[in-house]
């Protein structure tokens, strides 16, 4: 993606590329849940591999590389101070994005089950606020790219993001209000997405 998009609208490139990911979750907490059972479980792990089994062979089969301009270097680049403080920056910050993620899909679903919920209900719910990431996700990067200030963009929804899965603790007994908490948190949440992988390329 670096490749393809190198000097161009490199945020919207990065957020399209990740958007796959939360996607894929919000799949398999709607369909997978219902499967956890003590004999349906291999079922969820053999559709899982299927599915990426055939992405890996679409890809590969589709996949043309970019046209990178070689300018003849014979020595490895190295990074200077500023950079590699950008890189790691970078780095710290999809940790924690990813962190916000796994903390919903991982850990809401089972407190909602210990409030009384039925597992495939407390996952579907989850994994339905995960849908607009279709949405969330690249407009970030449209965002970003049209209008700039990548910083705002990053800090208000990571801040938005993580403060507010606190309001799951009190809404935990009505399902509407849980739908429309995790369809805005993780609208706001994923906004930073792309821009944050911009910054390491």
């Amino acid at each position: 993606v670096a490749d393809w998009f190198a000097g161009k609208e490199m945020a919207t490139a990065m957020a399209l590329n990740v958007a796959g990911f939360p996607v894929g979750i919000a799949l398999s907490l709607v369909t997978l849940g219902h499967f956890a059972t003590a004999e349906m479980w291999p079922v969820a792990f053999v559709a899982s591999a299927g599915v990426s089994l055939l992405a890996l062979i679409i890809f590969l089969a589709t996949y043309q590389p970019a046209e990178v301009e070689n300018k003849g270097a014979t020595s490895v680049p190295k990074l200077s101070s500023g950079e590699f403080g950008m890189v790691s920056m970078s780095g710290l910050m999809w940790a924690l994005q990813n962190a916000m993620v796994i903390l919903m899909v991982s850990f809401v679903p089972l407190f909602l089950v210990s409030e009384g919920l039925e597992a495939g209900t407390a996952a579907s719910i989850v994994g339905i606020g995960l849908w607009v990431t279709i949405f969330s996700v690249p407009l970030g990067g449209i965002i970003v790219d049209k209008f700039g200030r990548p910083n705002t963009i990053i800090v208000f929804g990571m801040l938005v993001g993580r403060l507010g899965l606190l309001l799951v603790l009190f809404w935990s007994q009505s399902i509407p209000a849980l739908l429309v908490l995790m369809v805005v948190l993780t609208f706001l949440g994923t906004l930073p997405s792309g821009p944050i992988l911009a910054l390491a390329p």
